[in-house]
């Protein structure tokens, strides 16, 4: 049943707020926006099905006993990225990261119950009232002014029980209508709520920290170019995984991270993947553009993954830092993709572009 009503008072530039219930959940949104809302609130229950109902098997494996450990994961990590020891970043990295999912667990089951509200916002409308001072929780203009910073770090669990998860529609890369469009918002809504709710996500956060810190450790020490994102998007995945095999075994270690599940997720999309075009993060944000939860941006992660483990699997896992160590004979700020191609050619006799994904 669906329940419609104003929120708010006008401002003397913009419309009220308008919510509507749907179930359990109440949905926010702008005047004009009501076709939209109507299909969102129509499928919001396909948001917490079906991992609600889910019981987690037993983790192998947590945020505290990594924390515990932490020295032996950046050992390890260390090993494949040929460096002699983690760097200062890389150990902040660790650590930021590993709390970030700590305080995320603390409160993960009452979200589940609590976390069931959200906000639909059209990037310019947005952006247009915070820009007149209106004050939207948890949401405010970015330093630079082009974008909106998010702040969803709660101290409280409490804080969650009214507030409304948003859900941006973004003018430039949201270019879908009617249910084609509510359908692409119920994904990506459904992918943030089981970050903060589902113990079934427990073991992606794990894999994340250490994704995170191969990732900076790459940065810092061998690849700053704007051309990088392949190569360290997979390399930080594939020795994430490697990391947790290594200490707790193959089958063990595909349930924190499942490559070939993501591959055949995103079968239909590779051979539209160009992964050398796919822009560095920052590239991205200062064109106003995030690919990380969009169905592209993540079979871009899958089969940037696939290069890495196809080529550990013809020359053996101490193929990277052999790699690495050739590719760091160029300082980091001159590296580029170009770098890494040549170092692997002059190893391996071989073009690395040819284990990418065959395009149309």
């Amino acid at each position: 049943m669906l329940v419609i009503s104003a929120e708010g008072a006008a401002s003397p530039t913009f419309p009220a707020r308008k919510t509507l219930t749907a179930g359990k959940s109440i949905i926010e949104y702008s005047e004009g926006d009501e076709a939209f809302a109507q299909d969102f609130a129509a499928r919001v229950d396909q948001v917490f099905q079906p991992d609600l109902a889910a019981a987690p098997d037993k983790l192998e494996l947590s945020v505290d006993q990594i924390e515990q450990q932490r020295d032996d994961y950046l050992a390890a990590m260390c090993h494949y990225l040929n460096l002699a020891k983690a760097t200062p970043r890389m150990t902040k990295t660790f650590d930021g990261f590993a709390k970030l999912y700590r305080d995320m667990e603390a409160w993960q089951s009452r979200a589940q119950t609590s976390l069931r509200n959200f906000q639909l916002w059209r990037g310019p409308d947005l952006k247009a009232r915070l820009e007149a001072g209106q004050v939207v929780p948890r949401l405010k203009m970015s330093a630079d002014g082009k974008g909106v910073d998010s702040n969803f770090n709660f101290t409280e669990p409490a804080e969650m029980e009214h507030w409304r998860l948003p859900v941006m529609v973004s003018s430039s890369r949201d270019t879908e209508t009617g249910a084609a469009l509510a359908e692409k918002k119920i994904s990506e809504a459904r992918f943030m709520w089981r970050l903060y709710t589902q113990p079934s996500m427990a073991r992606e956060k794990i894999h994340m920290v250490c994704h995170e810190t191969v990732e900076s450790a790459l940065v810092e020490n061998y690849l700053w170019s704007k051309d990088r994102r392949w190569f360290c998007e997979g390399v930080a995945n594939y020795v994430g995984y490697k990391v947790i095999e290594d200490k707790l075994g193959p089958n063990i270690a595909r349930k924190f991270y499942d490559l070939d599940a993501q591959l055949a997720m995103y079968a239909d999309l590779r051979s539209s993947t160009h992964l050398e075009k796919w822009a560095a993060l920052e590239v991205q944000q200062k064109q106003n553009h995030d690919d990380r939860n969009t169905r592209q941006g993540m079979a871009n992660y899958a089969f940037a993954t696939e290069v890495i483990f196809k080529v550990a699997a013809k020359h053996g896992p101490d193929f990277l830092p052999k790699l690495l160590a050739e590719v760091g004979k160029t300082p980091a700020k001159k590296a580029t993709i170009k770098t890494i191609y040549r170092a692997y050619q002059k190893l391996y006799g071989e073009d690395l572009r040819g284990y990418l994904p065959a395009r149309d």
